[in-house]
């Protein structure tokens, strides 16, 4: 079988857009909350190293809501299964969005269980906010 080249620098910029594309996505969806200051927004810095894709810097974004915090940290792109996962830590307990093969699209999944496993999209962000600041 005949192996095929990777243009690694390419895959994790491509990676580091999606993540910032994600957190836009969110920043959108919180915007009247935003405005009302309601909630805060937070940005941390997370080194991640992947074989191929070598140590890179990654954002991590942090909601805070309701004297609650909601953590997303990256963990990676060179995942079984998806794209990249990001992992979402809560009080209430931890979650984890997938990247999907289908351009753009997110799986939002427990992370013990398994049992949630839904599309990435405004209404079950903010099902996961009501659930996450209860």
């Amino acid at each position: 079988m005949e192996e095929k080249q990777m243009n690694w620098t390419e895959v994790r910029e491509h990676w580091l857009q999606d993540i910032n594309a994600l957190y836009e996505k969110v920043k959108e969806w919180l915007q009247e909350p935003l405005a009302e200051q309601l909630v805060l927004i937070g940005w941390t810095e997370h080194t991640i190293s992947e074989e191929g894709l070598g140590t890179y810097k990654a954002p991590g974004l942090k909601i805070f809501a309701k004297m609650k915090q909601i953590e997303f940290i990256p963990v990676g792109r060179l995942i079984i299964g998806a794209q990249g996962r990001i992992d979402i830590f809560t009080d209430k307990g931890d979650l984890m969005l997938l990247k999907t093969e289908n351009e753009g699209e997110w799986i939002l999944k427990e992370k013990k269980r398994g049992g949630l496993h839904e599309k990435w999209d405004e209404k079950s962000f903010l099902e996961m906010m009501r659930w996450a600041v209860a």
